[in-house]
Parts: structure tokens; C-alpha cells; sequence
């Protein structure tokens, strides 16, 4: 992990979490051999995520998006699919510039 949190191009440690308690809590986890012991395990594990990594990536590269209207038009839609959503995608300030202030 030490090589992830040195690097602009981690993997796997997205949010470069280094916390000796989450630590100590995950090798608990690793130890737990029976689904009962890995429930109890897994509660200070969840409750540390939930308050402290609002960012949980699932997957690698999906190509999913969502947009609001509210404030301005001109997002991508199923009918004019100009750009994929997809993170760290190089076209994505091409949806800035197709974006106008909501009238």
C-alpha cells in the first residue's frame, strides 16, 4: 500500500486511507474465520465508512452519469449522448462548454 500512496495513479486504496484504527480493525476482519465474527467485525469497519469516506468507488471505469437542470441545460442525454460520463475521462470538460445558464 505504501507504493499506492506515493503515487497520482493508485489503485485499489482510492481514497489513500492511512488510519492505524480502520488498520487494526480490517486485520480483525482478515482474522475473523466464521460469518458470526465477521459481522462483529465488520460494525466499527462500517461505521468509520459511513462517517468518513462519502466516496466509495464500486466499480472501475463505469460509464454511468446523472445531471441536474436546475441551474443549466445542455447535458448529455440518451438522445444526444455527446460524452460517456466515465471519471477521469479527457472529454470531460467538453460538457462544460455545451453547457448555457438555465433561462
Amino acid at each position: 500500500m505504501a507504493s499506492s500512496l506515493a503515487t497520482t495513479a493508485a489503485t485499489g486504496d482510492y481514497e489513500r486511507l492511512n488510519d492505524p484504527t480502520i488498520n487494526t480493525d480490517l486485520a480483525g476482519l482478515a482474522q475473523a474465520s466464521t460469518l458470526s465474527q465477521q459481522r462483529s467485525a465488520l460494525v466499527p469497519i462500517a461505521a468509520y465508512v459511513a462517517t468518513n469516506l462519502p466516496v466509495i468507488p464500486t466499480v472501475y471505469g463505469a460509464a454511468f452519469d446523472e445531471y441536474n437542470n436546475t441551474n443549466f441545460v445542455g447535458w448529455p442525454t440518451p438522445s444526444n449522448p455527446y460524452e460517456s460520463g466515465q471519471p477521469d475521462n479527457p472529454t470531460n470538460e467538453v460538457v462544460v462548454l455545451h453547457l448555457s445558464p438555465r433561462s
